[in-house]
């Protein structure tokens, strides 16, 4: 393997791990959202308002 090669599979292991990284995050940050909405809904709050919450840049 040249140095190009070489520079060229060690930036693609790097790119790929950053996505990974970023897909594991939004994963987490997803079923924090779920646990959070279930907790709401649990204590009666109604869908309405957990949606205006939610999806409203306000």
């Amino acid at each position: 393997m040249n140095k190009k090669t070489l520079f060229a599979f060690i930036g693609g292991v790097i790119v790929l791990l950053s996505l990974l990284g970023f897909i594991q995050y939004s994963q987490l940050l997803i079923n924090n959202s779920k646990n959070k909405i279930k907790t709401l809904l649990y204590i009666g709050f109604y869908h309405q308002s957990i949606f205006r919450k939610y999806f409203t840049f306000s």
